[in-house]
């Protein structure tokens, strides 16, 4: 569903964006991708993006995995909740808040990862790497939960 940027910034000025996170999983790991664009232009963060009106937050997910880096996973559970507030800066229209269900999700058969143009690296992380790497809290916390070590949250 497109959005024109001009309806998407008014959407933005006034409402919070719905956003699925991918947290994918695969031999106790987890895959991060390195932003390309504000915000959080930089850091590593999860596949995922907005959620269309009408589609299902497992669809949705499914959906975001298939568009940024090409790997069929398999749905498991929502594991939390996360909400960002970015404010506006550089080349970004506007500020940006997000509430994001963050979905683990594994993938069984792992092929060649081929990210979109919205990222320029990946990484897979497990438990230990999570704990040194600088991550911003919505990404730390669904991740040390998705890898199962709940007591650093």
């Amino acid at each position: 569903m497109y959005i024109p940027s001009e309806v998407y910034v008014q959407i933005q000025e006034v409402l919070p964006i719905i956003c699925v996170d991918a947290v994918i999983t695969h031999n106790h790991r987890c895959l991060l991708l390195r932003r390309r664009n504000q915000p959080a232009r930089g850091q590593l963060w999860f596949p995922g993006g907005r959620l269309y009106k009408n589609e299902l937050i497992a669809v949705g997910v499914l959906r975001k995995c298939f568009e940024e880096v090409r790997l069929h996973c398999e749905f498991q559970s929502i594991i939390s909740v996360e909400e960002t507030l970015f404010p506006r800066i550089e080349d970004m229209y506007a500020d940006v808040h997000t509430v994001n269900v963050c979905c683990h999700l594994i993938v069984p058969d792992l092929t060649e990862i081929i990210f979109d143009s919205q990222h320029e690296d990946y990484c897979w992380i497990d438990v230990s790497e999570a704990k040194v790497v600088p991550l911003h809290e919505a990404v730390r916390r669904p991740l040390l939960i998705a890898l199962g070590d709940s007591a650093e949250i």
